[in-house]
């Protein structure tokens, strides 16, 4: 699978549980060079992704009103968010 695949893996994972804690484990992995910079900075923003994925997703369960606000703003920051994974490649 890779590793800098099976990082991206696990980002979006661990973001759907905590992104903040996704965060937290993979800079303390950079500072203690476990892991590389640029795929670790990936996994974050990936992380971060599977947060907006997650709140879009409970907040349409939740409430349509709710839901026609956040939309928008959730997919321009995912789209932020990828452009700026391929902008690291």
């Amino acid at each position: 699978f890779g590793a800098e695949r099976g990082l991206v893996l696990a980002g979006f994972l661990s973001g759907l549980i905590s992104s903040a804690v996704a965060t937290l484990q993979f800079t303390q992995k950079i500072r203690n060079k476990e892991i590389n910079m640029q795929p670790a900075i990936g996994a974050i923003i990936y992380a971060t992704i599977a947060m907006f994925v997650k709140l879009i997703f409970i907040v349409y369960l939740i409430s349509d009103k709710m839901f026609n606000l956040i939309i928008w703003p959730c997919c321009i920051a995912i789209m932020i968010g990828m452009i700026t994974i391929n902008c690291l490649n």
